[in-house]
């Protein structure tokens, strides 16, 4: 089977996600080194130095960054952040005619 490169790094992703398991990071996805997709592993704080950390997968390189603790932010719920963001948003008029589409501004 002949995969492209997108393809081989998200199977390398859900290898890193299992060879991962017992490692506690915040979260893992892809991103672009050097022309090349990667694995990227972001990490709630730096791994001790006898952390068995794979450079690579697959062939497909793993990138670690540590990003501290990820936490919901206070607020508003998300739909509703989202409701009052599009109801801003300026919508033009439309009427049909018969012969043509209309727009009034």
């Amino acid at each position: 089977m002949n995969l492209n490169a997108k393809e081989r790094a998200n199977l390398a992703k859900q290898k890193a996600k299992l060879e991962l398991g017992n490692i506690n990071y915040s979260g893992i996805g892809l991103t672009r080194r050097n022309g090349r997709y990667a694995v990227k592993v972001l990490m709630p704080k730096e791994p001790f130095e006898d952390d068995q950390l794979p450079s690579e997968i697959d062939g497909v390189p793993i990138v670690f960054q540590t990003v501290g603790t990820i936490r919901k932010q206070a607020g508003k719920p998300l739909a509703k952040r989202a409701a009052a963001a599009s109801s801003k948003i300026r919508r033009p008029r439309v009427s049909v005619s018969r012969s043509k589409l209309v727009t009034k501004d």
